[in-house]
């Protein structure tokens, strides 16, 4: 008699069958959003908060953590604020702005990995009943 129920799973099993679970192209496309983000971070001249000439929703460089943190471990305010300017400075190679579709895209990808890394845990960046993403959402829809 054939068992009812299998045994039961590790965790890299389970990590497997999620990971074959989600589409190739939608793995593909959030590791492209982290890698322009990561690239982006690494050649923003200015990584301290304090330095920044211009605030985002009111917050001061003290209420937010330096661009130096992992993307993974900065907190609400922060990403915020930086993705903000994320959103307003990041280009393609050739240097031409990135539509406002592809910018959305970014995030998007952004938020999956977010959502990944972090699990229960994670901030969903596009909440717009999250008043502490307010300022990213209003760049997103200011985008022509």
């Amino acid at each position: 008699m054939a068992d009812r129920f299998r045994s039961p799973k590790s965790k890299e099993e389970e990590s497997s069958l999620v990971s074959e679970a989600t589409p190739k192209a939608t793995q593909y496309n959030t590791k492209w959003g982290i890698k322009v983000f990561e690239e982006w971070q690494q050649q923003r001249p200015n990584k301290l908060a304090m330095l920044e000439h211009v605030g985002v929703a009111g917050l001061k460089g003290d209420d937010v953590q330096d661009l130096t943190d992992y993307l993974e471990h900065m907190l609400p305010n922060t990403l915020n604020f930086w993705l903000c300017k994320f959103v307003g400075e990041v280009a393609k190679k050739n240097g031409e702005r990135y539509p406002p579709k592809t910018l959305y895209l970014l995030i998007c990808a952004i938020n999956r990995h977010l959502s990944e890394t972090r699990g229960e845990n994670a901030l969903n960046v596009l909440n717009k009943a999250d008043k502490r993403q307010v300022t990213l959402l209003g760049v997103l829809n200011e985008l022509p």
